[in-house]
């Protein structure tokens, strides 16, 4: 790609990968031109966090241990007649009491006050997300690393902090703190092309099973054809982990997505298809046509443009590969209009 995906089509890359898809369509977000990244993730951040304090923070049960004078949930004998402390009166407890000081509310706080020390941070932005830091007072937001956000656990009660949870990550994976100055630096996260290609793939994923209902939507592991599954050499095979399947009766779409600066490579000053992604769509589409011979199989490489389009289809092994681009530089519904256009 020849220049970066603009920040406000990158919030809707941001909802549709962390699965908050419901409000992108409406969403002012989506109509802002953003300074930076850090503007871009702390607005989100401020947005969000004031919707969490109006629907209610999540809480849980965190356990206490306290010398009390009246006994309170479990008295811990060992700790109690240690020091002579009942003699004094009191008693060791250990219970539990419902707080707002869990994981998720911390990390999310932390994100804010990270934030919230950039001297680049735009005026507006840093207002609003005073403000919610403020609401979060009784919840603590220091001494949290980035492995912290493993530990969180989300279900059914609290998913709607998964996409909050994931714009916070970000801060704390592309913001630099220096400990003795105290200033910041935060990398644009479009300069990394892992990290934006496994964000194109999510997003490409959980756009098509929220937009279209034609297709089953899937990443099946396809199987080595012949391979002999007892054998002990057998795992040391590779597994062949599709991007997206798009199934119907007698039909099914292999989409492979890939997020290259530059998707042609160069040989001899002449732009050509890289060798390695048409070996690896091909190798998925002969193996599970050789397990499912009477379906169609098709396969697709999608990759994101910002300037030059670029569509072909070949005709390699007997299958239909096709290569197509999606401009990521136009208002947002033209790209939803040429996504589902793909696949019609």
């Amino acid at each position: 790609m020849s220049h970066r995906i603009p920040l406000k089509n990158i919030y809707y890359l941001l909802s549709y990968a962390f699965g908050f898809i419901q409000n992108t369509s409406t969403s002012k977000m989506g109509q802002e031109d953003f300074d930076s990244t850090e503007d871009l993730l702390g607005t989100i951040l401020a947005e969000g966090m004031a919707r969490l304090i109006r629907r209610g923070l999540d809480r849980d049960y965190i356990e206490r241990v306290e010398e009390l004078r009246v006994i309170r949930g479990r008295i811990d004998l060992g700790e109690s007649l240690r020091g002579a402390r009942i003699k004094r009166g009191y008693v060791t407890c250990q219970y539990e009491e419902l707080e707002y000081n869990v994981l998720q509310n911390r990390l999310l706080k932390a994100a804010a006050g990270r934030l919230l020390i950039s001297r680049s941070l735009n005026g507006d932005v840093r207002k609003e997300l005073v403000g919610v830091y403020r609401a979060f007072h009784d919840i603590d937001g220091t001494g949290l690393s980035l492995s912290d956000f493993r530990k969180v656990r989300i279900h059914r009660n609290n998913r709607h902090y998964a996409f909050l949870l994931g714009i916070a990550r970000m801060v704390f994976e592309y913001q630099v703190v220096d400990d003795s100055t105290g200033a910041t630096a935060f990398f644009d996260f479009r300069d990394d092309e892992a990290r934006m290609g496994e964000l194109f793939e999510a997003f490409i994923y959980n756009f098509y099973e929220a937009k279209q209902c034609r297709f089953h939507v899937c990443r099946p592991h396809i199987q080595w054809f012949d391979s002999d599954e007892i054998a002990p050499g057998h795992v040391y095979l590779p597994r062949m982990r599709t991007d997206l399947v798009l199934e119907e009766s007698g039909y099914a779409l292999i989409m492979d997505m890939k997020y290259y600066k530059d998707m042609l490579s160069s040989w001899h000053e002449k732009g050509k298809l890289r060798s390695s992604h048409l070996y690896q769509i091909t190798s998925y589409l002969n193996n599970i046509r050789r397990r499912n011979p009477y379906r169609e199989h098709e396969g697709m490489l999608l990759y994101p443009v910002v300037q030059r389009e670029f569509r072909q289809d070949y005709r390699l092994e007997g299958h239909t590969v096709k290569i197509r681009t999606v401009n990521l530089d136009q208002e947002w519904i033209g790209i939803e209009t040429d996504l589902l256009r793909l696949i019609s």
